[in-house]
């Protein structure tokens, strides 16, 4: 018969108290990390075998950072080309608006028509009349155009159109005591009448622009 060797009870508790400690190494380094009175956080309590999880998430973190970096700079990019794309809209809109206002400047008749004009010569009454055949020669000095206009059957209200006629009574837009008439050649979003018109600052003929368009009155073919 074997006899089995005897350990002592001393002995096999020395041997458990050694194998205790010695795990519990990693948990006491890890713990020194923390030091209240620097303001440090409690340090995270892990063993060994959780290396592998701590380097995933670590990785994880790396490659979040990373992701957000990247998008905003596509949002930046994304953001650049709409506004180069706006502004070369606004200036092909701007050079679009230049080139209607000079084909309407060109395409207005200021020569004599042989007698079908009866106002005085190079007045603004006789440039608008050049300009639209359909006024009438019987509409008197500018400042009576518009209420003469509706007397004879025309519409004449606030609302310009392009072709109307625009009347400035003495005083407005830099009208003299006889008024001031001009061709409205374009209508704005921001208010204001693109005009066409004749005897104004000493030229023969001038585009300019008005602002408050609804403070004129307008007479309609």
């Amino acid at each position: 018969m074997i006899k089995r060797p005897s350990y002592p009870l001393n002995k096999i508790i020395l041997t458990i108290l050694t194998v205790t400690c010695l795990a519990l190494i990693p948990v006491a380094a890890n713990a020194a990390d923390t030091d209240p009175a620097k303001g440090n956080q409690p340090a995270s309590i892990y063993f060994s075998h959780d290396a592998i999880e701590i380097n995933n998430y670590q990785n994880k973190q790396v490659q979040n950072k990373q992701n957000a970096i990247k998008a905003e700079q596509a949002a930046k990019e994304k953001a650049a080309i709409e506004a180069a794309k706006a502004k070369q809209q606004a200036a092909a809109k701007q050079e679009s608006q230049r080139q209607k206002q000079a084909v309407n400047q060109n395409s207005h008749n200021t020569t004599v028509t042989n007698g079908a004009n009866t106002y005085a010569y190079a007045t603004c009454t006789w440039y608008v009349k050049n300009s639209l055949p359909w006024v009438p020669n019987t509409l008197g000095d500018a400042a009576n155009w518009a209420v003469n206009a509706a007397t004879q059957g025309y519409l004449v209200n606030s609302s310009p159109s392009v072709g109307s006629v625009v009347v400035f009574a003495p005083g407005q837009a830099t009208a003299g005591a006889a008024g001031h008439v001009a061709v409205v050649t374009a209508v704005n979003g921001d208010g204001s009448i693109t005009i066409s018109e004749g005897n104004f600052a000493g030229l023969a003929s001038n585009i300019r622009l008005v602002a408050n368009a609804g403070s004129y009155r307008y007479i309609h073919p």
